[in-house]
């Protein structure tokens, strides 16, 4: 947006010479003096002595329109608009002076006032490339004024999975916490997890809602909705409904975001309703500049399985930072832990720490490539009754993603991921590879 606006000022400066009124002005030494300065972007300075011979000729229509457009690059929206009122007294069909007008109510945030003075400007007469600035200045500010944003996407994908039922490395196991009662040594069992590996397809539709209250207060609503069929492993397919409601507040300039926000979700494993969250999850957005974005998320939630129920606190940091047009890092951090409610199935309480650190490089303007490295450390509080001893896993990953995008409203994303997931009770040992390739509608 910020960019579009660079070249609606660029745009508009370029009318001058077609608008600008030719009147015959005193001091004209003085006035070119002035100027100048304005050409060569010092403004302050301009100001100064454009107000200087405003104070010798009050009702004189250069200094006044270049006293405006001073006034307007310093950011004086309303000195600049009483400059330009004073041309119109001149000059009542100046356009470019209405349009100056219609510009620094934009800037003002009165969306109402500039859209009407901007519609009663426009004509048919105007040359195409005003018609055309205007019009683009009227669309901006539709965007301003409207109150309900519905946006979303499609994915369609296909995947491949090397281990679908992530089934441990080892054939056979020895249980420390089972003594054979003939030998008195501990019982060796063999790995009973079918070895598969498959395709799968899946889909995604996400809907994001958000009503305007004003400028700085939002209200969201986000669904998302995610099936993956695996072929001839039914009982591996999962489901995914999500439906998460913020209120958004914009603090300090729109440098800080908030969103107070509730989650809800329920997985189904096979055709079976296996889990159901339900909880707050409040973000936080802080934008230090252009190139460097803090974003924090805190979530307490509530985790229903059939034959437990947990409570579970996440807190997670991201690090963006835009290094050029071509290259973004991100460094990411998450610290949580569950709680089991009553006793039940061990293994439940547990504390976990993520870090993970990517960087994405665009090669065109088409083309991007994001590889990621991620790993994550988990210890549960509970000894393991078969191992006699708590479980401590660990997970490295590397995660590798294209994406090309076909037009300004779909991509085509390919991804990569292999896993090695290390735990000290070895029939949770298990690496994998896979394989994904999306089809992203956006709307």
């Amino acid at each position: 947006m910020k960019k579009l606006f660079i070249l609606f000022f660029i745009a508009f400066t370029s009318l001058a010479f077609t608008y600008e009124p030719s009147y015959v002005t005193p001091q004209i030494d003085t006035y070119n003096q002035a100027k100048e300065l304005f050409k060569n972007k010092k403004y302050q300075k301009a100001y100064d002595l454009f107000y200087k011979l405003f104070e010798k000729n009050l009702e004189d229509p250069n200094i006044n329109f270049y006293l405006g457009r001073s006034a307007y690059m310093l950011q004086h929206f309303e000195l600049a608009i009483a400059a330009y009122e004073r041309v119109l007294m001149s000059d009542p069909k100046s356009v470019r002076s209405n349009l100056e007008i219609a510009k620094c109510y934009f800037e003002l945030k009165d969306y109402k006032e500039s859209k009407k003075i901007f519609l009663e400007t426009l004509s048919d007469q105007m040359p195409t490339n005003v018609q055309q600035n205007i019009r683009m200045y009227l669309k901006a500010l539709d965007s301003k004024t409207k109150k309900n944003f519905i946006s979303g996407s499609v994915v369609l994908g296909l995947n491949y999975d090397s281990n679908i039922y992530s089934r441990a490395n080892d054939d056979i196991f020895t249980i420390p916490g089972i003594i054979d009662n003939i030998t008195n040594q501990p019982i060796k069992t063999t790995n009973s997890t079918p070895e598969a590996s498959g395709y799968a397809h899946q889909q995604a539709v996400s809907l994001n809602h958000l009503y305007k209250f004003d400028n700085e207060i939002n209200f969201k609503n986000n669904f998302v909705f995610f099936a993956k069929t695996i072929v001839e492993h039914h009982n591996r397919d999962i489901m995914l409904a999500q439906y998460s409601p913020a209120v958004s507040v914009t603090y300090n300039h729109n440098k800080i975001l908030v969103d107070y926000a509730l989650l809800f979700s329920k997985i189904w494993l096979g055709s079976k309703s296996t889990m159901t969250y339900y909880g707050i999850n409040p973000r936080l957005t802080y934008v230090f500049d252009a190139y460097n974005i803090l974003s924090s998320s805190f979530k307490y939630q509530e985790k229903n399985i059939v034959t437990n129920t947990s409570h579970i606190t996440e807190l997670d940091f991201s690090l963006r930072r835009i290094q050029s047009s071509k290259t973004t890092f991100l460094f990411y951090t998450r610290l949580a832990a569950e709680r089991k409610v009553s006793d039940g199935l061990q293994n439940i309480d547990s504390d976990l720490i993520n870090v993970a650190f990517s960087t994405s490089y665009c090669f065109t303007p088409l083309l991007s490539i994001t590889p990621k490295l991620q790993y994550y450390m988990k210890w549960y509080k509970d000894e393991d009754v078969f191992y006699v001893k708590k479980q401590e896993d660990k997970e490295l990953q590397f995660l590798l993603n294209s994406t090309y995008s076909i037009s300004k409203s779909s991509l085509f994303s390919m991804d990569y991921s292999y896993m090695n997931h290390i735990s000290n009770i070895p029939s949770w040992e298990f690496n994998k590879h896979s394989l994904t390739a999306n089809i992203i509608l956006l709307f």
